[in-house]
């Protein structure tokens, strides 16, 4: 890492960013589990579906961009951008690289082997949580989950 941060070595050894990934169960539900992504090189997939997306211009904010603007669906079947020539992602490759796309997804579940997310009935009781560094303290300096069901 002291080369990375040195400047000795300016070749990054990571050729992958997971930028949110969703546990497997959540894949395994059907369909495309949302409010995730992962870069890979030149490349990166999002799933989400929020139905809030909009396009920020390169100085933003300013008089030319409406914040909240729902003319973008987001990505609900998923989108695949090319973060080089496209760094605002404003075309979905998803259907015209249909290779990489299955690939970064296929990535992305593999990823979701590793995670763990806690899925909280409906009538949780968000007082049964204590703060995350009281939750690593109990744990041995290991984040676990905050909450008791």
């Amino acid at each position: 890492m002291w080369p990375m941060l040195s400047g000795e070595n300016t070749t990054s050894p990571r050729t992958e960013i997971p930028l949110s990934v969703t546990a497997l169960s959540q894949w395994e539900e059907g369909g495309f589990p949302t409010g995730q992504g992962l870069i890979v090189g030149e490349y990166k997939v999002v799933f989400d579906n929020k139905n809030d997306g909009f396009w920020t211009s390169p100085q933003y904010p300013n008089q030319t961009t409406q914040c909240g603007s729902t003319t973008n669906p987001g990505c609900p079947q998923g989108c695949l951008f090319n973060i080089n020539s496209d760094p605002s992602e404003y075309h979905d490759l998803r259907t015209m690289q249909p290779a990489i796309f299955a690939s970064l997804t296929a990535r992305l579940q593999a990823l979701s082997h590793e995670v763990f997310q806690t899925t909280y009935p409906l009538n949780f009781n968000s007082s049964k949580c204590i703060p995350q560094a009281q939750a690593v303290q109990q744990h041995h300096g290991f984040s676990a989950p905050q909450c008791i069901l």
